[in-house]
Parts: structure tokens; C-alpha cells; sequence
């Protein structure tokens, strides 16, 4: 697995296949987004069907390398950013070569409480 920084909207219903996560794997969002936890079925082949709650996403825009080493001195696996502050942090450890992109895609796309950062590696 590579890394992966994704500019996201939560939303409240499934947009495209896979574009979910489940609630329990980001606490953090729970105050900020507890109104678009949804309940997801899922039946596997065994005939097995399991419900958890869920948020479903859009993804506005995606990044899969540019960092420099010092982001994952950092960030561990898996980290949410919620705030600009958060967003400026992130973008001290973006390469030379990848900031203007950076920039365009996901600082002048960001709007702090309508959407958030997701990374993981």
C-alpha cells in the first residue's frame, strides 16, 4: 500500500462503490459529522448479513506522492485532518515539486466543516 492524501466531503449516502469508511475507525469525526453516520448492510458469501455504522464520501481531490521524508516522522497511518491550521501543517512536508499542485488541489479547495483530509500509508 502507497500513500494517499484525499481532499473528502462527508455526505449521506453512497455516491460510488467503496467510497466509505466505518465510523469506529475515526472517533474524531463523531461530533462534527454524527448527523451523516449511516447504518451499511452487508451480505458476504456465506449468506452471513452484518450491519455497522458508516460514513459514505466524495473524494474532491487525491494525491499519491510528493511528501517529504518528515511527513512520516509526523503523521502515523491513517490521520484525519480537520482544519486550515492542520491543512498548512500537512503542506510544510509536501516536496518542492508537488506544493503548486498541492496548492491548487487541496488548500484552495478547502472549506474547514464542509470537508476534511484523509490520509493513510
Amino acid at each position: 500500500m502507497g500513500l494517499d492524501i484525499s481532499l473528502i466531503r462527508i455526505v449521506k449516502e453512497e455516491t460510488e462503490p467503496y467510497h466509505w469508511f466505518e465510523a469506529k475507525s475515526s472517533p474524531e469525526l463523531k461530533d462534527a459529522y454524527a448527523d451523516y453516520i449511516v447504518d451499511r448492510t452487508e451480505t458476504y458469501q456465506n449468506g452471513e448479513t452484518v450491519t455497522f455504522p458508516v460514513y459514505y464520501y466524495i473524494e474532491i481531490s487525491h494525491q499519491r506522492k510528493g511528501v517529504k521524508s518528515s511527513f512520516y516522522d509526523r503523521y502515523l497511518p491513517d490521520v484525519t485532518i480537520l482544519t486550515r491550521e492542520g491543512l498548512f501543517e500537512l503542506a510544510s512536508h509536501i516536496d518542492h515539486e508537488h506544493k503548486a499542485r498541492f496548492r491548487k488541489l487541496f488548500i484552495n479547495k478547502f472549506e474547514e466543516g464542509k470537508n476534511l483530509i484523509m490520509m493513510g500509508y
